[in-house]
């Protein structure tokens, strides 16, 4: 980037009008106003965008890979991959926009072939064995998935409800949860009521797995989530003077994640947890219910908040699906519904938000990394960026004598390690010589 800025500046510097030439615009020597159209940090800005976009692309092409394969993985030389399943993952690669969206693609991908994925990592040696048979083989093989399908809304359908709401209403079927799970008593299942948990907590798994859901949970996060802190019992017995670095996040209230953009808070909230002095939670609950510095009750309202957080998801979820509208006044139409809200709730709590926070984590830790390095540069830039000294000679208009010096380090070992030119004041080469250490024969 400097290199850029400095010697390829014809690439986004233009002139405007003006300059020394013959055509009147400007008297001759004077050299030509110019627009530059890109400045350092624009330029700093467009190398990160190029690294993200070409992980994101390499990423892309992975999965486009695997798909071609999974299209002559099948046991008898045919396709592994169906042709629902290859069309729906066209289409979320051709919508998706980042890492994480292609990640979450890849992973649906392997739930619903791990058999296959399974047979790939044991053709190669000494690679971690891929677990043989994926959630959504298990539902099949279990008959979970029979019970899922009746609940009125499979997790695909969800998740294209989560993209364009109410693309599909939900069909409950006629029978009683309870009255249907009895279909699944026998060597899997001891009782209906275990045979329901099961189906609900593997539904729960399924609706994570979805892509279009995770889009719009992360969505959803990006734009709602904030962050809550609050000190632990060593935090309150050493965060107590004014100058010290934790005591900005102390009593830290629901602060947007977006405000941490353009700072270094994140990495100095992250290591004051680190040191045991602060606890921190990202929450989209709105509400703040801890008790001032009494810190004997924050375990109960931390999990209470994450509780109120997951319902939060779990209701927007119900709402782009139309779930309410749907019941129709029957009972086993309200324990199906029941059933699919405490499904949603345990995807959002045990599986979903714990990845976004993740992400979210990473990414502002990310960001405040890049804020150091950036203020760092800047700093070095300016120490580096300085005149030459110039003697009497120079300043009354003589040219100075140049030498340059250039080298990978001072290594004996290195075969002409230092080089040196010297230049003299009219631009003439006069000598050089090269050596493969500082010290002297």
């Amino acid at each position: 980037v400097p290199y850029i800025a400095r010697h390829r500046r014809e690439v986004f510097v233009t002139p405007i009008g003006g300059g020394g030439d013959d055509s009147g615009n400007g008297a001759m020597g004077e050299e030509a106003p110019t627009r530059e159209w890109l400045s350092m940090e624009d330029l700093w800005k467009l190398y990160d965008f190029d690294m993200q976009f070409r992980g994101f692309l390499s990423s892309r092409r992975q999965l486009q890979n695997t798909v071609r394969r999974l299209k002559g993985e099948g046991a008898d030389g045919s396709r592994a991959i169906s042709a629902e399943d290859e069309a729906y993952v066209a289409e979320l690669v051709a919508a998706a926009t980042s890492v994480e969206a292609i990640g979450d693609v890849s992973e649906w991908l392997q739930a619903q072939y791990a058999h296959v994925f399974n047979a790939w990592a044991q053709e190669r040696a000494g690679v971690k064995r891929v677990r043989g048979v994926g959630v959504a083989e298990q539902a099949r093989r279990d008959g979970t998935a029979r019970l899922i399908a009746q609940a009125g809304l499979t997790p695909r359908q969800i998740g294209d409800n989560a993209s364009s709401p109410e693309q599909h209403s939900a069909q409950p079927d006629a029978t009683e949860p309870l009255e249907a799970a009895r279909e699944l008593v026998g060597m899997d299942f001891a009782s209906p009521d275990v045979a329901l948990r099961a189906a609900t907590a593997t539904y729960a798994q399924l609706v994570a797995l979805d892509p279009q859901v995770r889009r719009f949970v992360r969505a959803y996060c990006d734009e709602h989530a904030c962050v809550v802190v609050r000190p632990t019992d060593k935090g309150l017995r050493e965060i107590t003077h004014d100058d010290h670095p934790a005591l900005p996040f102390k009593f830290l209230r629901q602060k947007p994640t977006a405000a941490f953009t353009g700072s270094a808070q994140f990495v100095e909230l992250e290591k004051a947890v680190g040191d045991g002095l602060l606890r921190m939670e990202f929450s989209l609950s709105g509400d703040y219910l801890f008790r001032g510095g009494d810190i004997r009750h924050d375990d109960r309202v931390f999990a209470e908040d994450r509780e109120r957080t997951a319902q939060i998801i779990a209701t927007q979820l119900e709402r782009q699906a139309g779930a309410a509208a749907d019941d129709d006044g029957s009972g086993a139409g309200r324990a199906w519904r029941d059933v699919r809200a405490a499904a949603l709730l345990a995807a959002a709590h045990e599986h979903i938000l714990p990845q976004i926070w993740r992400e979210i984590s990473q990414r502002l830790r990310q960001q405040a990394f890049d804020y150091i390095a950036d203020a760092c540069r800047r700093e070095l830039e300016q120490r580096i960026d300085t005149q030459a000294p110039r003697s009497e000679r120079v300043a009354a208009g003589d040219a100075p004598r140049v030498l340059v010096v250039a080298g990978g380090g001072f290594q004996a070992s290195s075969r002409g390690a230092l080089r040196a030119v010297l230049v003299d004041e009219h631009g003439v080469y006069r000598e050089d010589f090269s050596a493969d250490s500082m010290r002297s024969d």
